[in-house]
């Protein structure tokens, strides 16, 4: 880091802010010449590129239309191949080539992607249109099978640079003394076969350029498959007004080449004024981690020595913190919005839907507050394109179990190389593995565990169960991940990051274990499902502090703001107990207040005849609580059942005491079907369709068949 200098005691490190990002400013563009820029809108939504597995919003983007159309079978001259016309949008109009890439829909599912290539854009009746080739042999058909007339066929066009120009002027700006620039950029994975390309970056006052950066992209080769991030001194330049001028172009002449050159987030960095350390976030999510599986809430076995002996003992830990949803991704967006499943519109991890843009995040939040933003996460239900990815700067995910690895050690070092990049700002960081999550297959030098085997709730059902389902491997991975998180923080604790850090650890559902009878999580409503762990760590954190009063993940976002000393939005679900964090006894209140959880997954793993078998259920399921009474209201064909534990006398739900105690019972029955009424009346958030690689991702986890 550079240091500022003292005339007496030890330097301190700078830490820059943003003065300017410069994807949040009108920017002028020329395409295919120099002499010519035209003055493009305001874009009203950030453009996210991706290359390899990290996306990130870019200063400009390339337009890509979803097409789709039912394809004829072509003419005899053209045998082998089944064809489709496809108009295109009134953006294209300009263009004469776009890069194009196909599936068809074949057995229920679509065909992988053809290679991208090059097509003619032609005038129709109604405006621009493509002529799609399709060769018959890339669909799986039996022998001497003909696909039918009526097979869709899908295509991705972008537009594209082809040629040798593609440049990008932004307004003129003044710049502060001991400013620096920093910007990444690359080539899109689309046109990894074609050729080199060269990166300039320039500083204009008028007709007169100085170039601050000249690259060449070698998309080809296997180091440009993540983004070049470069950080520029721009001391020379300090109170002069300049524009920065970003230009790309082919090294090659080829009339068939074309090519994808992107810059990310270009930020005009300036040292913070500030003469107090500002506080940074790191968000941990184990994902599928029950609280009852750890040493520190009350377990046997050894699983997470470090959660216990460092996090617990120097930070404060939640012995009653809820989930309000059984599945990844509704609950990981209630960490983000401080809203529930209904009200935010993402049900389940198989939803299409997507977060409503008038629903602000934590990231946005932060981002807007100066904050560098930066997600590391393992795909599957936290997939790119649900909104999950609002605010970050880098959204990274690697692929997951399905392809191992990664493993948590790969996740919490991709994590760490962000940091070190970004060390010098103040950051949040979200970081989530899927580590415990089934299928468990811990390394084989994963510490062992002290203390007796842990066995499946249904007894002699553990011979039905298959062995890389059973809970002696489940508390191997969390083993494992404990000792993944234990290095990744005593990192942080050596690069002087961890002091002026607020951590914070939780999962965003646990796992059932035939408890209730079914195995999993998807569809439950139980506390082995729903009761996680959520420790903080940091500074202005109370020490060695439990907290026993009931918190829910709906009441993250709101906390960590006035943690951060940041407004919270107006609409918000959730209750701040940052004052708990911080010391401070709980009142009352806090057991008084209702807190809500939904499922509205549509299978089951139970346990029936004789096995396990994945069951159809109505939808949704919810439960309430306040203090230690729980009611759970679960969807039948004629209505709806009722369920009620006390679970000050009954932690595992094993006696219902709704036939017994129906008048105890009353005044959580009306707050939940008031609940499910507002819930099954709420419109599912906008839908767009699974991809490919998506549905894979949720096949590895279990999610679908």
């Amino acid at each position: 880091l550079a240091l500022l200098p003292g005339c007496d005691g030890p330097t301190r490190p700078i830490r820059f802010v943003p003065h300017r990002r410069l994807v949040e400013v009108v920017a002028t563009t020329s395409e295919g010449s120099p002499e010519a820029p035209r003055v493009l809108p305001r874009e009203t939504r950030t453009r996210f590129e991706r290359i390899g597995s990290d996306a990130r919003p870019v200063l400009r983007g390339f337009s890509t239309e979803e097409l789709r159309r039912r394809i004829a079978v072509s003419s005899p001259a053209q045998p082998h191949t089944l064809l489709a016309s496809f108009p295109l949008p009134d953006e294209f109009a300009n263009r004469t080539r776009v890069v194009l890439t196909l599936s068809a829909l074949h057995d229920e599912s679509w065909t992988a992607p053809t290679p991208p290539i090059l097509q003619e854009i032609a005038t129709g009746p109604e405006g621009p249109v493509i002529e799609a080739p399709f060769s018959r042999r890339l669909l799986p058909t039996a022998p001497g099978q003909e696909p039918s007339d009526q097979t869709w066929l899908r295509g991705f066009a972008r537009q594209v640079v082809e040629g040798t120009y593609r440049r990008i002027d932004c307004e003129p700006i003044a710049i502060p003394a001991g400013a620096q620039l920093e910007v990444g950029f690359g080539v899109l994975d689309t046109a990894r076969d074609q050729g080199p390309v060269e990166f300039a970056l320039s500083a204009c006052r008028g007709e007169t350029c100085a170039r601050l950066l000249t690259e060449t992209v070698d998309p080809a080769q296997p180091e440009a498959a993540t983004w070049r991030d470069r950080r520029i001194p721009l001391d020379s330049l300090a109170r002069q007004e300049v524009t920065f001028r970003f230009e790309a172009w082919h090294r090659t002449a080829a009339s068939d080449a074309f090519t994808l050159p992107v810059w990310t987030d270009p930020t005009l960095l300036a040292p913070s004024t500030a003469r107090l350390p500002s506080t940074n976030l790191v968000l941990v999510s184990l994902d599928t981690l029950r609280a009852d599986r750890l040493p520190s809430y009350g377990y046997p076995r050894n699983t997470a020595p470090f959660l216990e002996e460092r996090l617990a003992r120097e930070g404060t830990l939640f012995e009653h913190a809820f989930s309000a949803a059984s599945t990844t991704g509704p609950s990981h967006m209630t960490v983000f919005t401080s809203l529930t499943p209904s009200a935010h519109g993402l049900r389940d991890n198989i939803s299409r839907a997507q977060l409503p843009a008038e629903i602000p995040t934590l990231a946005e939040r932060l981002r807007e507050a100066g904050f560098a933003t930066g997600a590391v996460t393992e795909d599957g239900a936290l997939a790119f394109g649900s909104g999950i990815e609002r605010g970050f700067e880098s959204y990274r995910e690697f692929q997951t179990k399905a392809e191992p690895p990664p493993n948590a050690e790969t996740t919490f070092a991709a994590a760490r190389a962000w940091l070190d990049r970004n060390r010098d700002r103040r950051f949040l960081l979200f970081v989530q593995t899927y580590e415990t999550h089934t299928p468990y297959r811990a390394p084989d030098d994963t510490p062992a565990l002290d203390g007796p085997l842990p066995t499946l709730a249904g007894g002699p059902a553990d011979l039905r169960v298959p062995k890389i389902w059973r809970p002696e491997g489940y508390d191997r991975e969390i083993r494992y991940t404990d000792r993944a998180l234990q290095h990744f923080v005593e990192g942080l604790e050596d690069a002087g990051l961890l002091e002026n850090t607020l951590l914070v650890v939780f999962s965003d559902h646990g796992e059932a274990f035939l408890e209730h009878g079914y195995m999993h999580h998807s569809g439950a409503i139980h506390d082995e499902v729903l009761r996680v762990p959520l420790l903080f760590h940091g500074p202005g954190i109370a020490a060695g502090q439990r907290v026993s009063a009931p918190v829910g993940l709906v009441d993250l976002l709101p906390t960590l703001l006035e943690l951060l000393e940041l407004p919270a939005p107006p609409a918000v679900m959730g209750r701040s107990f940052a004052s708990l964090v911080r010391g401070a006894a709980p009142d009352p209140s806090w057991w008084e207040r209702p807190l809500f959880s939904e499922s509205w997954a549509k299978r089951r793993l139970d346990l029936r005849d004789g096995g396990l078998r994945v069951v159809d259920r109505e939808t949704p399921s919810l439960a309430v609580r306040k203090g230690s009474r729980k009611l759970i209201r679960e969807r039948v064909p004629d209505g709806a059942r009722y369920t009620y534990f006390d679970l000050a006398d009954d932690p595992g739900e094993q006696r219902d005491l709704y036939a017994s105690q129906t008048g105890a019972a009353a005044d959580l029955q009306a707050l939940l079907d008031a609940y499910a009424r507002d819930a099954e009346a709420q419109p599912v958030a906008g839908e767009k369709e699974i991809d490919s690689a998506r549905l894979e991702a949720l096949r590895a986890l279990g999610y679908i068949d």
